[in-house]
This record gives structure tokens, C-alpha cells and sequence, in this order.
């Protein structure tokens, strides 16, 4: 939150009051609350796994919680997704259904080990590599919308950018 606001402090003193400072001190805002919101997700989400259940606690979304009873089990598997291959730990209910989709780079070991041990493996482990409309059709509803369609995201972001420029330059004059 500092650099937030020493980051704006800082463009609005050497910005003079031109319309290229208002952008800049915009998308320093921007970032910076970016920033702080990506800070607050990874820190506040969390797992909690008790007697009634696991439970999905999250910093901007209300917690999902799941019966022992709906989860069927736990599979792993590997994404290729652009150059990289990603690890995911896949929580799946009734008919393969995706409850949960853990990124292993963004998850503890010891949380994935723990849901892993409570849950375990119903399906063959990860060792093959498969793409997002394999994930998709194994566990329907492992790959959110913004994954299998990223065209309408980016049009949405241009979309958003033009109306938003438009404003502030309407604005301005």
C-alpha cells in the first residue's frame, strides 16, 4: 500500500498537471492496486479441511465448501499451456466434475500433500502431459472460461481500454 502511494505522489509532483501525468498517475493506481490485490489473494486463500468437510477460503470471493461425502478424489496432472507445462492437483466430485483446481507452483507442497493424503488418487497420477480440452473433458470444469476462450478476454480488455480512454480524455478537454 506504501508504494501505491509514494508511486503516486511521486508522478503527481513531476507530472506538471498534463494529461500525460493524469495516464500516468492512472496506471500507477492501477498497478499498484493490482499489486496489492494479487498480495491479498495468495495471503488470504487458504485451505481448511475439517470433520464436515474441505473448505476453500478466498481474499475477494466468498469460501466454497465441499462435504467429504462430494469429493471423489484427487488427480494430478500436467498442462501444456503455451511453452510451459503447468502441475495442477485436480479436486473432483460426481462425475468427474472439477470441485477445485490447484496450481502446484501456487500451492504449498504441504496443503496439496495434506488434501492429496485426506482425498487421494482416484485417477491414474499426472505422468502424461495433456492440453487444456483433454483437462476440460476429463474434468469438466477444470478450465474456466478465460482459459479455453482467451480472444473474448482480450476483446473485452480492448473494449474496456477504449471506453475508458474515451472518458478520461472527454474529460480533460
Amino acid at each position: 500500500m506504501l508504494a501505491l502511494v509514494a508511486g503516486n505522489v511521486f508522478v503527481v509532483v513531476h507530472s506538471g498537471g498534463t494529461t500525460r501525468a493524469r495516464w500516468l498517475e492512472i496506471a500507477a493506481t492501477v498497478a499498484g492496486l493490482a499489486l496489492v490485490a494479487t498480495l491479498l489473494l495468495f495471503l488470504r486463500t487458504k485451505v481448511v479441511i475439517d470433520d464436515g468437510g474441505l473448505t476453500l477460503v478466498r481474499a475477494f470471493l466468498p469460501s466454497r465448501r465441499f462435504a467429504h461425502s462430494e469429493i471423489s478424489g484427487v488427480a494430478s496432472r500436467t498442462v501444456k499451456w503455451n511453452a510451459a507445462d503447468l502441475e495442477y492437483a485436480i479436486v473432483y466430485g460426481r462425475g468427474n466434475r472439477c470441485l477445485w483446481r490447484a496450481r502446484r507452483d501456487l500451492w504449498s507442497a504441504a496443503t496439496i500433500q495434506v488434501v492429496v493424503q485426506r482425498y487421494g488418487h482416484g485417477h491414474a497420477s499426472g505422468a502424461e502431459r495433456v492440453d487444456s480440452v483433454r483437462l476440460e473433458s476429463e474434468f469438466p470444469g477444470s478450465v474456466p472460461l478465460w482459459e479455453r476462450h482467451p480472444w473474448v478476454v482480450a476483446s473485452v480488455g480492448v473494449i474496456t481500454v477504449v471506453a475508458l480512454a474515451t472518458v478520461v480524455l472527454d474529460g480533460v478537454h
